[in-house]
């Protein structure tokens, strides 16, 4: 059996520094990882550009690739794909793990779609770890001890990250970014609902949103959202608040079946969103898909 030198790679373009940054202080303690802004010295003088290359085609056991429309079009990216399309021609693509980091987006015509996984909007970057780990042992990886070195690295990267996340959220700048998301937020559970009806079928939803508020709703179930925010400058106590109710029955004392708190957040990709109690991180979009669903799950499972 090959042995590697690096059990994962990642391969990103500048603005998902950040993200691979985050993903690689995950696994970094039980697995050998290259990240390049780590490896400069290795690389540095006139044959970095065929060690680069030598890293992906034959030193990682796997790559991960943080995918975004500029990826394979950068100088490094581009070396990157060449190797990794290199090592795919004998070894297949069961080597690689590809990641979206955008949505909506094309992926290359040469690559096989079953190699995609786009679940790190709902399941945030302890979920997409877990996948990459996942991926190393089915290539048989090994597992390493991390040293003390490693682990002050990886912990001075959260301590930066929190210092600057905290700076953010308790900012006029934090406190915009939400309510654009908030907009994003409604605007998006209403293209659900115009395009979700079916006059024919019965199945018939209304959306009525104004400002912090947003209910959207059938004849029998209503999903209720609220955006509560204690300061004009800052995020601190404020939160979103998501019920699944029955109103018809008793508009002033309406049926709750379920209650969902929300805070604003911003992860290590710089990308905004909203996090659940359970730490789960979402897009603005993929909330309103998330949310939308749980009422069509009651509805459905009362016919």
């Amino acid at each position: 059996m090959k042995s590697y030198k690096y059990e994962v790679a990642f391969s990103f373009c500048k603005e998902d520094e950040s993200l691979a940054s985050q993903l690689n202080d995950l696994i970094q303690e039980r697995y050998s990882t290259f990240i390049y802004y780590e490896r400069q010295k290795e690389l540095a003088g006139r044959d970095g550009e065929n060690k680069f290359k030598k890293v992906f085609r034959d030193e990682a056991r796997v790559v991960v690739v943080l995918y975004s429309e500029d990826w394979g079009n950068t100088s490094w990216t581009r070396i990157e794909s060449d190797a990794i399309r290199e090592r795919a021609y004998d070894d297949g693509y069961n080597f690689t793990l590809f990641i979206p980091t955008q949505d909506n987006i094309k992926m290359p015509d040469w690559f096989p779609r079953q190699r995609l996984w786009y679940g790190i909007e709902r399941y945030g970057f302890e979920g997409a770890a877990s996948v990459i780990e996942s991926k190393i042992q089915e290539n048989f990886g090994e597992i390493r001890k991390e040293t003390a070195e490693d682990r002050a690295r990886r912990l001075q990267n959260k301590i930066l990250f929190e210092t600057q996340k905290k700076r953010f959220l308790n900012s006029l700048k934090g406190v915009k970014a939400a309510k654009d998301e908030l907009s994003i937020l409604f605007s998006s559970i209403n293209d659900i609902g115009v395009n979700s009806t079916n006059r024919e079928s019965g199945l018939i939803f209304m959306v009525h949103s104004k400002d912090n508020y947003c209910n959207f709703f059938n004849n029998d179930y209503c999903v209720q959202i609220k955006w509560e925010s204690a300061y004009r400058d800052s995020l601190d106590g404020s939160y979103l608040f998501v019920e699944l109710t029955k109103p018809m029955r008793n508009p002033h004392n309406p049926i709750i079946y379920s209650t969902i708190e929300y805070t604003f957040d911003m992860n290590q990709a710089n990308s905004y969103g909203w996090i659940s109690k359970e730490n789960k991180f979402y897009k603005s979009k993929a909330l309103a898909d998330y949310l939308f669903k749980i009422l069509l799950d009651k509805i459905e499972k009362e016919l």
